[in-house]
């Protein structure tokens, strides 16, 4: 992981921490090279840090930094250019297409995101069916090496709308499930052959770069992050992704609170949002996109939150404030932002808190 810093320190002094797993408090924090060395409170005789930066933070609030879990920053500049966009592809399956491969990191996209909170985005292809492997990044760097944190969280994945609801069978498959499960079956079979290769000591005589990145997702060794939106939609893939033994990451979900139950009990990794938006049914309540993020959470789900368009990345603090008064509460609203967020997306060892290491 390339850190931005790295070779510098950094010590910051009487502020109010807001760490992992307990009450805020007036502390110091030390970090060097990147990293957090050390996590004091107030009165703890720290040894002098030496060619450190000293911050007095006195009355100001320590926090995490934020990450929204769901945009397409660094690779988006104006939306009507469209030589200034590289968010999709034109192939409708690209699991080889790896997000951080094509970040700008001259965007002033990453520089006014970051001045709100937001120290990470997770940029997500956009276009086709499988869509590429999604990427961390962080919006602290001068080129594209700096800000990738993780190259590959998950396989971006945009599952096809359900049919109508039969009241007495349940929602019907989509009409496309059908050429994605042959791709999988493909994937699949492809990867045996290339198993029973390997034990041979023999070489593949064609290979094949889409099937081999797809392998460890299609495998449920490594996990999809699936868009899907609509109630039925979430229904049938749940159902889906259980028959195929798939690992899911759930993204998107903005009808979660029908099937809250349901996603509670698989404990669910959902990723939320966008908030500020309208329901989608004349039907639904007018704060079901607000209160959606609760809802999910109260049912057990593990929550992340995204903004899903690049020019309101720097918005989600608000959006997540509104989720906030609707029933998430303060405390559950920081943790999506920050460990909660890492510890869905796998990648807590090396961001989403306030903690030694």
């Amino acid at each position: 992981w390339t850190r931005e810093g790295r070779g510098l320190a950094y010590v910051i002094r009487n502020a109010t921490i807001h760490g992992e797993g307990r009450s805020p408090f007036q502390g110091t924090i030390v970090v060097r090279d990147g990293l957090i060395e050390r996590v004091a409170e107030a009165g703890t005789e720290l040894a002098k840090v030496r060619d450190a930066v000293e911050v007095d933070a006195t009355g100001l609030q320590l926090y995490p930094g934020f990450m929204n879990c769901g945009d397409v920053t660094g690779l988006f500049e104006v939306g009507a250019v469209r030589s200034a966009r590289d968010d999709s592809e034109l192939g409708r399956y690209q699991p080889d297409l790896v997000a951080g491969n094509a970040i700008h990191a001259d965007s002033p996209h990453i520089g006014v995101t970051r001045t709100n909170g937001i120290a990470y985005v997770l940029v997500t292809p956009a276009g086709g069916t499988v869509r590429g492997q999604a990427s961390l990044i962080q919006l602290a760097g001068e080129t594209s090496e700096d800000l990738v944190v993780e190259p590959s969280v998950g396989m971006l994945m945009d599952c096809p709308r359900a049919g109508r609801v039969d009241p007495k069978k349940g929602p019907e498959a989509p009409r496309d499930l059908g050429e994605i499960n042959r791709f999988f079956d493909e994937t699949l079979a492809y990867a045996d052959h290339a198993d029973r290769a390997a034990a041979g000591g023999a070489p593949l005589a064609e290979r094949d770069p889409r099937l081999e990145a797809m392998t460890p997702f299609a495998r449920g060794e490594r996990p999809l992050i699936v868009e899907a939106n609509d109630a039925a939609t979430l229904m049938a893939a749940r159902a889906w992704a259980k028959e195929r033994g798939l690992e899911v990451i759930w993204i998107g979900v903005r009808d979660g609170w029908k099937v809250a139950g349901y996603l509670g009990a698989d404990h669910a990794r959902v990723i939320v949002g966008p908030i500020h938006t309208l329901p989608p049914d004349e039907h639904d309540p007018f704060d079901a996109p607000f209160r959606n993020a609760s809802i999910l959470r109260a049912a057990g789900c593990a929550l992340a939150m995204r903004s899903a368009d690049p020019e309101q990345t720097r918005n989600l603090p608000y959006q997540a404030a509104t989720a906030a008064a609707f029933g998430l509460g303060q405390e559950e609203t920081l943790r999506a932002l920050t460990l909660g967020a890492a510890e869905s997306l796998g990648v807590d060892a090396l961001v989403g808190s306030i903690e030694e290491g």
